[in-house]
């Protein structure tokens, strides 16, 4: 069971200042149900127009295939709307409860590109972060050639720029971005690899209100969203690339203060899996269902402990620091 995670830090210095963490992956126990994402849980379906609105009903939770637990967001093609050619205008957005202000935050999202790459089999699938005024920040490609692109400024317009990356179909990615507002910069990371650095789209208001999962309706096919994480503060520890594995389970950030998150490996192909924290002699001192991602150990005392994540037929044990 996977669950939405909100709450606020108080941070002691010269004044109090709220800190967001946002994790959502569209589980039942977060109060999401299969069907049009339109109304769920501060998410309104994207339409270039309101035409069709009424008959636009395939950007949806789905239960078709999620990274850990049972349900993504779906987003595909709508056909009462014509081909948007460059616009990526149908799919999904999420307001956030509270706009994030910091210096620096960051966005992360596993994301599974259902269709082979060229046409006349998918479309262009967008990531976008956007201001307050829904003014584009900066934004992340998969297109429909295969290639990975990122956004830059080009004069108050946006431009897209080609990364080294290609994507592969059928393929689960984890996306990364780190907002650096002082330093006008975005950093990407893709299955923690560096895809590259852009500028903000929009050099003025960078704060962050809302989170966009777009295409352009083009050729077809479908993207599938899950385990998005929005953070006011950066998640990371000395490397600001989020450990990435499919051989091995991985805690980050570790050491860790007081909320870690979990990548399973592969081996885990029953989602049923559970996390046994245990001190190093052996005392069970918390136990989570291993697909909520997020996990608050803020009770604990500083020192070393083990997790083990056990699914009934296959048993990991790492090692956790906590501060």
């Amino acid at each position: 069971m996977k669950k939405i995670l909100l709450f606020t830090i108080l941070l002691v210095g010269l004044g109090l200042s709220r800190a967001q963490l946002i994790s959502i992956s569209f589980e039942e126990s977060e109060n999401y149900v299969l069907g049009n994402i339109d109304g769920q849980n501060r998410w309104r379906k994207s339409l270039p127009d309101a035409t069709h609105a009424s008959s636009a009903i395939n950007q949806v939770v789905s239960d078709e295939r999620a990274r850990g637990g049972k349900n993504s967001l779906k987003i595909t093609r709508e056909p009462d709307y014509p081909e948007l050619y460059t616009e990526t205008a149908i799919g999904a957005i999420y307001s956030l409860p509270e706009t994030i202000s910091t210096n620096k935050y960051e966005i992360s999202f596993d994301i599974f590109l259902a269709a082979n790459p060229g046409p006349p089999n998918t479309s262009d699938f967008d990531f976008k972060a956007a201001n307050p005024d829904e003014k584009v920040l900066s934004s992340l490609r998969f297109d429909y050639k295969g290639w990975i692109l990122l956004s830059d400024y080009d004069y108050g317009y946006e431009n897209f720029v080609y990364t080294t990356k290609n994507w592969s179909p059928n393929t689960w990615y984890h996306v990364r971005a780190i907002f650096d507002v002082a330093g006008n910069r975005i950093d990407y990371y893709l299955n923690g690899a560096s895809l590259g650095s852009r500028r903000f789209v929009t050099p003025t208001d960078k704060k962050l209100s809302f989170v966009k999962f777009l295409h352009n309706n083009y050729y077809g096919g479908s993207a599938y969203i899950d385990n998005i994480v929005i953070s006011s503060e950066l998640l990371g520890t000395e490397d600001p690339a989020l450990p990435y594995t499919t051989s091995r389970t991985l805690i980050y950030p570790n050491p860790v203060k007081d909320v870690f998150r979990v990548s399973l490996s592969d081996k885990f192909k029953n989602p049923d899996v559970t996390a046994i924290i245990t001190d190093l002699s052996g005392r069970i001192v918390k136990q989570f269902t291993a697909d909520v991602k997020s996990y608050n150990i803020s009770d604990l005392a500083p020192g070393v402990y083990l997790v083990t994540f056990d699914n009934g037929s296959v048993k990991e044990t790492e090692k956790l620091i906590k501060e």
